[in-house]
């Protein structure tokens, strides 16, 4: 419920692998704004740009998927790289064990912070509902990692590109 109406939710998100940190922000609809502000996001609360981010195919990234399977990208993603300087890779089309990672963290945002149903007057609010309870996540132990999620992601850290023109106050670390 966003101002009192119940609403569908399109979540942007990004998880570094290593660490199994994750970032995810809800916008009212699947836009090009809402991918450009998906990344910019994700690159402060992360403190930095991954060196190479696999993509989904929507809409908002590629225009066209040559037969030798080679991504045609949209003007506002190579602009997003031009600028990030990040390398982007592709999942297979249809085959959602590409990025099992994040289709995982989309069922347990629902599942954890979706469940009852969230009310706020803006998006504002559910994003920093999610955004704490993603900071709250890094105190976590995985199964079979004897390290929190915070813990690794101060080495996924270590090997972020810099920020560029990002400006505000970056989230704390647990």
């Amino acid at each position: 419920m966003i101002g009192g109406v119940e609403c569908k939710i399109h979540f942007f998100v990004m998880s570094l692998p290593n660490s199994d940190a994750v970032f995810v922000k809800g916008h009212p609809s699947e836009t090009t704004e809402a991918f450009c502000d998906g990344h910019i996001s994700t690159f402060a609360f992360f403190g930095g740009i991954p060196q190479a981010i696999l993509c989904d195919n929507t809409k908002m990234a590629v225009t066209s998927i040559l037969g030798d399977r080679t991504r045609v990208r949209t003007r506002r993603l190579t602009e997003l790289q031009s600028h990030y300087l990040f390398d982007d890779n592709f999942g297979r089309p249809a085959r959602g064990s590409d990025k099992d990672n994040v289709e995982g963290m989309v069922g347990y945002t629902r599942r954890n912070f979706m469940v009852p149903a969230p009310r706020y007057e803006r998006f504002d609010g559910l994003n920093a509902h999610l955004e704490q309870g993603f900071l709250a996540r890094q105190g976590d132990k995985l199964r079979g990692r004897s390290q929190t999620i915070g813990q690794r992601l101060a080495s996924d850290t270590e090997v972020l590109m810099g920020l560029r023109c990002i400006s505000g106050p970056m989230p704390k670390r647990i």
